[in-house]
């Protein structure tokens, strides 16, 4: 079970989009930066 859902936003900054895997140190999941200088862009965190 993963602690975020799609469309979950993070921080205020994050939106989440899928969960990329899961490990033994925490999870990783694919998200859209909705602010920054990196807006619009999809990045791992």
């Amino acid at each position: 079970m993963s602690l975020y859902k799609e469309e979950d936003i993070l921080l205020g900054m994050y939106r989440v989009i899928d969960l990329i895997g899961v490990g033994n140190f925490g999870e990783v999941y694919k998200v859209e930066v909705l602010k920054g200088r990196y807006a619009g862009q999809i990045v791992a965190l």
